[in-house]
């Protein structure tokens, strides 16, 4: 897996748009992507499981994305509380995307119970109409990543390691805690590279 794609491709995905539909069908469509993003990045797996549509395949790979980005979370607020604003490099990928500047570089289809959300990379993310809330259909997500859910559980046990043993005053400095971090995800057999701080382009 290369370092944090599947969380900034995610973050990437994430659009609110200005496309020739009614004002209401964009405003639920959004509120049916963030309600999605925001239940990701912050862990919850129920709450994920709620704002998609998937089959059990897809619902268990997403749940699995859900533990590792909320470890992310955890690390990223040990991490600050610790170290201030040095801390910040540790969990970066759990940052909130900043809708309203998505907002002007995307648009949106709506065709009946189905809706398209397309970025400024082309990026298209598909979301179907359950009752009145919009969900995100997991099939439509562009995922490169290489990972398994092996590989993304032994992710989230180094964040989770890291962030307890940074709440414990194991690491005086946070470049401590960060070459920590990617040597366990490096035995964990994933890479390592430059930690959570440092994501992938997404592009």
């Amino acid at each position: 897996m290369t370092r944090w794609s599947v969380a900034m491709a995610l973050v990437g995905l994430m659009v609110v748009v200005a496309g020739r539909v009614r004002a209401d069908d964009k405003q639920d469509v959004t509120r049916g992507a963030q309600a999605w993003v925001n239940a990701l990045l912050d862990g919850d797996v129920a709450a994920v499981k709620a704002h998609s549509i998937g089959d059990e395949k897809e619902l268990t790979k997403w749940e699995a994305v859900t533990k590792m980005l909320g470890a992310m979370k955890r690390l990223n607020e040990a991490a600050v509380a610790k170290f201030g604003d040095q801390g910040a490099m540790l969990g970066a990928g759990a940052r909130r995307p900043d809708f309203a500047q998505i907002q002007k570089d995307s648009q949106i289809q709506v065709a009946g119970d189905e809706a398209t959300l397309i970025n400024k990379d082309r990026r298209p993310l598909k979301l179907k109409k359950d009752g009145k809330e919009w969900k995100v259909v997991l099939g439509s997500i562009q995922d490169n990543s290489r990972a398994d859910a092996a590989q993304m559980a032994a992710i989230t046990g180094a964040l989770s390691g890291v962030a307890d043993e940074i709440k414990d005053g194991k690491y005086p400095t946070a470049r401590e805690a960060l070459m920590a971090l990617g040597q366990k995800i490096k035995a964990a057999g994933t890479g390592g590279g430059g930690g959570p701080g440092k994501p992938d382009d997404p592009k």
